[in-house]
């Protein structure tokens, strides 16, 4: 499996600026066909008609296929922020709104976490409309970054959006019971 190009951050900046340009300027036909591209992801080809130009050169296919499927998760849902963490943080943003919905959302997580390359339309999508019926924000400059890794030997993405969810679970500790210390043992005995 070949490593994503070096293309610069810049270029990665000027295709979600790309994006958001859609967003401000109205373009609700652009965006349609987008978020119809997502039931095809590799075979609809009328959307490098809308980011065809603001995609960068040389990319590798899979390169490319992370791209299309940025252009189509944001068309979906497109609430950018750049302050927010990596894919994992948003999607323990949504556990915490679930409530008693977060130990589903825990196995389709991890489900995600699992999911091959090719499978990766379909598991985002379903979690895409989660975050989007939560209003739940997405970095989509990282998320572009971390899809180019995601088919690395070392799974780095995987490890990180795992800790960026599951990490950030703090139990409350008056719900933790007390380990007695060894003089509170001899008083009770």
């Amino acid at each position: 499996m070949s490593e994503p190009s070096t293309e610069s951050a810049p270029a990665r900046r000027d295709f979600v600026a790309t994006l958001e340009a859609l967003r401000e300027s109205g373009d609700r036909g652009a965006l349609a066909t987008l978020r119809r591209g997502l039931a095809d992801v590799n075979g609809d080809f009328t959307i490098y008609r809308i980011i065809g130009r603001a995609m960068p050169n040389d990319l590798s296919e899979w390169e490319e296929s992370c791209y299309r499927l940025v252009a189509c998760l944001y068309a979906a849902h497109q609430d950018n922020d750049d302050s927010a963490d990596s894919l994992g943080a948003s999607a323990h943003l949504l556990w915490s709104r679930l409530g008693d919905g977060g130990n589903s959302l825990d196995i389709r997580f991890t489900a995600l976490l699992n999911a091959e390359a090719e499978d990766l339309p379909v598991r985002l999508r379903h979690l895409f409309s989660q975050l989007a019926a939560q209003d739940v924000p997405v970095n989509y400059r990282t998320l572009l970054n971390d899809l180019r890794y995601w088919t690395s030997e070392r799974r780095t993405t995987q490890r990180r959006w795992a800790r960026d969810y599951w990490a950030q679970e703090q139990e409350d500790p008056s719900d933790t019971p007390s380990v007695p210390t060894a003089e509170q043992n001899n008083v009770q005995a």
